[in-house]
């Protein structure tokens, strides 16, 4: 009988800290060192010179290996689109380079990548920094809730005991409503596995789903998610490039699975001789107005220019729900903080109430 052997593969420890490192570079870290790179060519250094320039400049070690790694594919004689193909470089800056490489304004690639980059990278640190400031208020509040029905509730209810007086009914729901958060609390190492495996359970595609039926949020992925594809294209045609590979190149900016999906079946519609604007409106995902001005783009024969004004369109709708966004965040935060306190001074101060009655 022959023998049965198991392997375990290996894991790398350093893999899997440079897959980690490589994940957490910013887009406005490789947006700040491609506008380097577009600096030094312009001013007339060349492009072998620069890059190794831009690689001593990087003080994050990751991105400085990447250049030194760029510079090496160079010397072995790689095309820049090939050297230039490495995470976490988005894959929009090798395919324009491809487009881009006899062109003489070879380092206006960087800059437009960088532009863009760092356009998009604007939009997720406005909300994420708007939205700081209400989530630490508010989970702070629902801490101090918790601490006081957990540490002072206990001690009024066994006075009241005492007393053979009865809890107050609001008292009685805070006190059920922390056993709650108690639970919530000894299960959330389960809800946490749930949420980081949740792709187990159901498909990127139905949870990116999820996310866009949620009031105001559904709307920012959405704007957001346009905006970046239709810059893209824009981008690409701008470089000359087949709307083919425009269309390809620019679906993997997008994020969102659903959206994704959506936008997936255009460049075969394309193919089979259907309009650019009609093969966005069968999406439905795009506004009237925007497929308006595509389909004027066609048909003035600047579809490039068509898509930036559709960019701006969406840039604006963005900045707009991005506003109401951040402006609904702050009210409600008070008004939640405003709740709790309440709840918790009636449930404290009516139990205290009885006890002076009882005493009485």
């Amino acid at each position: 009988m022959p023998e049965l052997r198991y392997t375990i593969p290996s894991l790398s420890v350093e893999a899997f800290k440079k897959e980690l490192e490589t994940r957490l570079i910013s887009k406005k870290d490789i947006a700040f060192s491609l506008k380097q790179l577009y600096e030094l060519i312009s001013s007339g250094t060349n492009l072998y010179t620069a890059i190794d320039i831009v690689s001593d400049l990087q003080d994050k070690p990751i991105l400085k290996a990447l250049y030194t790694d760029i510079k090496k594919d160079i010397e072995m004689g790689k095309p820049l689109h090939i050297a230039f193909s490495k995470k976490p470089l988005p894959s929009i800056l090798s395919n324009m380079l491809y487009a881009a490489e006899t062109s003489e304004n070879l380092e206006n690639v960087f800059k437009t990548v960088g532009d863009f980059l760092e356009s998009m990278d604007s939009y997720k640190s406005k909300i994420l920094s708007k939205a700081v400031y209400p989530s630490v208020v508010t989970l702070f509040s629902i801490l101090a809730v918790f601490i006081s029905v957990n540490y002072v509730l206990p001690r009024i209810e066994e006075v009241l005991k005492s007393f053979n007086a009865k809890l107050p009914t609001i008292t009685v729901f805070l006190i059920y409503f922390a056993k709650f958060i108690t639970i919530l609390l000894y299960v959330s190492p389960v809800l946490l596995i749930i949420f980081i495996f949740k792709e187990k359970f159901f498909s990127k595609e139905k949870i990116d789903g999820f996310y866009l039926k949620i009031p105001i949020l559904g709307s920012l992925i959405t704007y957001f998610e346009l905006s970046k594809f239709l810059y893209a294209m824009s981008l690409m045609l701008g470089s000359n490039s087949s709307i083919g590979i425009s269309i390809r190149v620019s679906l993997q900016t997008v994020e969102n699975s659903f959206i994704k999906q959506k936008l997936s079946s255009i460049e075969q519609d394309i193919y089979n001789g259907v309009s650019f604007s009609s093969t966005l409106s069968k999406t439905g995902l795009f506004k009237k107005s925007v497929l308006s001005v595509i389909k004027n783009g066609e048909y003035v024969g600047d579809l490039r220019q068509a898509l930036s004004t559709s960019y701006k369109i969406y840039e604006q709708l963005l900045d707009k729900t991005i506003n109401l966004f951040v402006s609904s965040l702050e009210p409600l935060a008070t008004l939640i903080v405003g709740i709790l306190v309440s709840v918790v001074v009636l449930s404290i101060m009516l139990p205290i109430v009885d006890i002076a009655s009882s005493v009485h």
